[in-house]
């Protein structure tokens, strides 16, 4: 994948997707400990910037395909953005969550119009992959599919456009990959990129450093459970090809930084998506864009 493939989701994507704000808070900045941008996925339709991808993806879908329908394995957002995407264009969709995916966001899912099949944790990517080639309906990996990818990387275009040169690192989660993998296509030879994992399920972080795709870490717990996912071959290799950095955050890091977004803006983001700012103060970086990927949260988890 290049620049340009990100360039054109982009531009088609513009006016069908909300273009989230980058915000800048000294207040938030004092509680972090760290200077920080924040570009403001829990904006964006659905609640996540899996929105993006999915709807490229689905405006990519010649007739046959659409008639055939989507399928996607999902910790819950990637699914939820695919149904939305699908029903916007009267695409059938089926998304494979795990047993052990919160009822609330399969309930979001389903009333977006998709089907919802539950698997075990660990056989949720096959699953969806079986289903896929016994019914042809087409497989919508989020770190395996290249229009996936690309839709993810407009959010980091946006970033660049609206906040240029003011960020020495930019810094995104990381579970199939595929935000990591567009943002390091847009920003090589710019700024430094940082993948962010939970240190209980450090699977992209050992792949980079081996080489080799790592498996996932067998019974792996973790407060950002959306980040649990298998890392996508694609987004390896792309990843492979890049110069990005990885780090891991614990799960008290997590929560102090979820309350800190909390107590200062008011938002409560799911905590997948604040593990850029758990990451941010020791990261090194004079400024960091850090990307919260969204807020289709229980406001429980920060009890």
């Amino acid at each position: 994948m290049d620049p340009d493939a990100i360039q054109r989701a982009s531009a088609g994507l513009t006016g069908a997707v909300v273009r989230t704000p980058v915000i800048a808070s000294p207040a938030l900045n004092r509680a972090l400990g760290c200077e920080v941008m924040i570009k403001a996925e829990w904006l964006q339709r659905t609640g996540s910037f899996k929105a993006r991808g999915a709807l490229w993806t689905v405006r990519c879908l010649n007739d046959d395909q659409r008639r055939r329908g989507v399928i996607a394995p999902s910790s819950g957002n990637h699914g939820r953005g695919l149904a939305w995407a699908a029903a916007t264009a009267g695409v059938p969709c089926t998304v494979v969550v795990s047993a052990t995916t919160p009822d609330h966001k399969v309930a979001a899912i389903e009333a977006l119009g998709a089907r919802v099949v539950r698997a075990a944790p660990d056989r949720r990517d096959q699953t969806a992959a079986a289903m896929a080639a016994e019914t042809g309906a087409v497989l919508v990996h989020p770190g395996e599919h290249a229009d996936v990818i690309a839709g993810a990387g407009s959010l980091v275009h946006e970033l660049l456009e609206d906040a240029p040169g003011v960020a020495d690192a930019v810094v995104v989660p990381v579970g199939s990959g595929g935000l990591l993998a567009a943002t390091a296509v847009i920003c090589k030879d710019r700024q430094r990129v940082i993948g962010v994992e939970p240190a209980a399920a450090d699977e992209a972080g050992r792949s980079l450093a081996t080489g080799v795709r790592q498996p996932k870490v067998a019974g792996a717990a973790s407060i950002a459970d959306g980040l649990l996912g298998r890392l996508g071959s694609a987004a390896f290799d792309l990843l492979s090809q890049t110069g990005v950095e990885m780090c891991t955050v614990t799960d008290s890091e997590v929560l102090t930084a979820g309350r800190a977004l909390r107590n200062v803006l008011g938002v409560v983001a799911e905590p997948s998506a604040v593990v850029g700012l758990a990451a941010a103060k020791s990261l090194g970086a004079t400024t960091a864009a850090v990307v919260v990927t969204g807020g289709n949260a229980d406001p429980g988890w920060l009890s």
